[in-house]
């Protein structure tokens, strides 16, 4: 299991619509048929796209790490912004 910004993830997401970071709407299982905020990166993206190239990275990286180690690993966004 991985811990990125306080969301538990199991398993690197196959689309957007998998990850936790997009804000779904509705409360049904049908996807939305217009762009959803990611809370991750501050931006929109849509249901049932590929993960952007910094996401699959995210993943990827966090995923191999853990299996390297065998241990929970917790990612924390840096909230200090130089100037």
């Amino acid at each position: 299991m991985v811990i990125i910004d306080g969301r538990k993830i199991y398993e690197q997401p196959a689309c957007c619509g998998q990850c936790p970071f997009l804000f779904d709407y509705s409360t049904h299982m049908t996807p939305a048929k217009g762009p959803l905020p990611c809370t991750l990166f501050n931006e929109m993206h849509r249901y049932m796209t590929t993960p952007p190239r910094r996401c699959q990275k995210l993943f990827k990286k966090a995923f191999e790490y853990f299996n390297d180690s065998g241990i929970d690993l917790s990612i924390v966004k840096n909230q200090n912004k130089e100037q």
